[in-house]
């Protein structure tokens, strides 16, 4: 009986209000209570990173992980005890989804630059401290815009990614300039002389050969983009779920 309330709770998490109440009182247990923080810095990635997903800590409810984690949560290869990855979460929502989906909170990891939590390492993607071979799945949701050195990020990746690993990739899909960007945000997160990824394609490029299986890709068909006049309430997702061959 107590199993199947465990799992029912872990089921509600799916649910993006309870998935929201349950991240905002565990955030301020950690940071609050616990004094859970630390920041660091990369040398890979832009000037603007943490100040701009700072702006986001507090926000577990957001629908666009769902264009990754709902396809991965069905796919027959993965189970309760697959080793999950998740590169740049900010704060725990997309670990609380995943969990909601049916994966062991034992087997998830956060990785970011900046951590109040238990379940989020506070490491650098281009750099990290895991060992060869460690994950089943790697999740890089909306993360490869802040970086300077995309080739660096994948290059470790594969490392730490067992071979037949699965990738699920998504950014947004953009048409704004860095006046664009400049004049919405009051600063810039793509510096000058770099350009984001903004096709199916150029992610899969940047693995080149390792692309093995595609499962699933999503190439923002409908070309929604903000604007310097503001947010749209849908941006189109870019988005591809495939495993790798080392």
């Amino acid at each position: 009986m107590l199993a199947k309330l465990s799992k029912i709770a872990r089921q509600l998490l799916i649910i993006p209000s309870v998935r929201q109440f349950v991240g905002r009182i565990r955030l301020f247990y950690f940071l609050k209570i616990q004094k859970r923080w630390q920041i660091i810095s990369s040398e890979n990635a832009f000037d603007n990173t943490n100040a701009h997903n700072l702006r986001g800590l507090h926000y577990f409810d957001t629908p666009r992980m769902n264009i990754l984690i709902k396809p991965i949560s069905v796919l027959e290869f993965l189970n309760h005890d697959s080793k999950i990855l998740v590169v740049g979460p900010r704060n725990e929502g997309d670990l609380l989804s995943l969990i909601g989906h049916g994966f062991s909170k034992d087997n998830i990891r956060g990785l970011d630059l900046m951590s109040y939590s238990p379940l989020i390492d506070v490491g650098d993607m281009h750099q990290t401290s895991y060992a060869d071979n460690s994950f089943d799945v790697i999740i890089s949701g909306y993360t490869l815009g802040y970086s300077k050195d995309p080739q660096k990020w994948v290059q470790e990746s594969l490392r730490i990614a067992k071979n037949g690993a699965l990738f699920g990739i998504a950014v947004e899909y953009s048409e704004m300039t860095n006046d664009d960007v400049r004049k919405l945000c009051g600063y810039e997160i793509v510096e000058e002389g770099y350009r984001e990824c903004n096709s199916v394609q150029e992610i899969l490029d940047l693995f080149s050969a390792h692309v093995d299986h595609i499962y699933f890709s999503h190439d923002a068909p409908s070309k929604r983009s903000h604007t310097a006049d503001g947010l749209v309430s849908n941006p189109s997702r870019i988005c591809v779920i495939f495993t790798i061959k080392k």
